[in-house]
């Protein structure tokens, strides 16, 4: 992520250094006993905005769009448990989705919390190592 992918312009009443708008996009489709899906992190350049573009806020933004990543993955997992046990059905599917949505908007808002918005260096390197460390 650079500052070039940020595209939108920041809102004159937000006073945030920035905004990244990501989430997760999923699709899933059922055709007699075939079940495919796909899910994916998605950022979009359109919707994020800069008004303070140094080195510290885009690494802040980069771990949001890393936690992002992060509950993608804790998503297709719960799917992918769930498909094991047998018949799929979409509402149980709309359940894993928006329970994973709940939980990524928590860590987002704790995430930010807790680097009082990239401001906090000691809490901001603890949750860029923490971020990576779930990545890998």
């Amino acid at each position: 992520m650079k500052w070039t992918d940020f595209h939108g312009k920041a809102p004159p009443t937000q006073k945030h250094a920035a905004m990244t708008y990501s989430g997760i996009d999923y699709h899933a489709s059922l055709r007699g006993k075939k079940f495919t899906y796909k899910a994916v992190a998605f950022f979009s350049r359109i919707d994020s905005w800069v008004r303070t573009p140094t080195k510290k806020v885009l690494r802040h933004e980069q771990g949001h769009f890393n936690l992002t990543e992060i509950y993608t993955r804790k998503f297709r997992k719960a799917v992918d448990e769930y498909i094991a046990k047998g018949e799929i059905r979409q509402e149980d599917l709309h359940t894993l989705y928006f329970r994973n949505k709940k939980e990524l908007r928590e860590a987002q808002a704790l995430y930010d919390k807790e680097t009082d918005f990239s401001r906090n260096a000691v809490k901001q390197d603890y949750w860029s190592r923490k971020i990576l460390e779930q990545l890998r």
